[in-house]
């Protein structure tokens, strides 16, 4: 049986389409249909019902993507034991990582990881919101925050993005400038629908401020609200590396120097295992190196004092100091 068929039904079955199938795979559509009829005839059973406008797993289809699934999955584990085995980083890493902080600080570094480690592959994933790291079938999703489900993931923090609050020039000059964060109730502020709480908070000193603040525009990225602001339409609470570049040109005005804004923290989630597999602990250590050689930690404040909590593992990954990477010691 080809192995490739294989892969090409897993993927029809998971987007629902040749079309999109195809594209992820890319390969055209009539490739994929080909492959699947030729899976099916091998098979003796059909695999998927077709309509004009959708198409849906067979009960016979149903059963064999369970079982290719987790032989997948067999497959993957056997790889990721045997690359451990001989402490060589190898295969394919799937990260993910939201869209800002890929452009500007991930994606810079990659072509020197790659050279750095020739037999590795890196599949980058750029989305404007987190996704879930076992449902996208990612090794490393990089985002702010926490997630849903701690307890299925280990973390790493990669650094602490400052953030701050600006507008355009032209936005100050004719509506004013706030000069205390409890005038912004008066001012259209551009707001981010990750956060549930429309809180902006602030610290004077040792004095905590909240400010509960409300604008026209909301977006469910930072990119698009740095582009708001940078048009006029209001005041932005934005991370440095994506304000920081507008700033510089004069396109943004930071307000508030005086006081602190929390800072957001950009952590590395991969899945809790028996063992970690070597390619992501010498990703994320290359990072968080790279980020503090390259000066990057003058658009981020970097992380040094925190270690990555991995869990409770058995052992340390010698490839990432600090992290207890749920592995045995090898």
């Amino acid at each position: 049986m080809n192995l490739n068929n294989i892969e090409i039904f897993i993927q029809v079955a998971e987007k629902g389409t040749f079309t999109d199938a195809a594209r992820a795979l890319s390969l055209s559509p009539s490739v994929v249909s080909r492959r699947i009829q030729d899976l099916e005839q091998s098979l003796g059973a059909t695999l998927f019902a077709r309509s004009t406008r959708q198409m849906s797993l067979t009960e016979a289809g149903e059963t064999f993507f369970e079982r290719c699934t987790q032989a997948i999955s067999d497959l993957n584990d056997a790889e990721s034991l045997v690359n451990n085995l001989y402490g060589k980083p190898s295969g394919t890493l799937r990260v993910s990582a939201v869209w800002a902080f890929a452009e500007t600080v991930v994606l810079p570094l990659i072509p020197d990881f790659l050279r750095r480690y020739p037999d590795l592959r890196v599949k980058l994933t750029m989305n404007v919101v987190p996704v879930n790291l076992v449902e996208a079938g990612m090794d490393v999703v990089i985002r702010s925050g926490t997630v849903a489900d701690e307890a299925g993931y280990a973390h790493c923090d990669l650094a602490s993005a400052q953030h701050l609050i600006c507008g355009s020039p032209a936005y100050f000059r004719q509506l004013g400038t706030p000069a205390h964060p409890r005038d912004l109730v008066k001012f259209n502020c551009l707001t981010h629908d990750f956060y549930a709480s429309k809180e902006w908070w602030f610290k004077d000193l040792n004095r905590d401020i909240s400010v509960r603040v409300q604008g026209s525009f909301q977006a469910n990225n930072s990119e698009a609200l740095r582009v708001a602001a940078v048009s006029g339409i209001g005041i932005a609470r934005l991370p440095t590396y994506i304000a920081s570049k507008d700033i510089a040109a004069g396109n943004l005005q930071v307000i508030f120097r005086e006081f602190t804004v929390p800072h957001e923290k950009m952590r590395a989630f991969y899945a809790r295992s028996e063992y970690v597999p070597s390619k992501i602990p010498v990703f994320l250590e290359f990072l968080k190196s790279q980020i503090a050689e390259k000066g990057l930690c003058e658009l981020l404040y970097h992380v040094t004092e925190s270690p990555c909590d991995a869990g409770a593992g058995r052992g340390k990954s010698p490839a990432l100091t600090g992290v207890r990477a749920n592995s045995k010691t090898r």
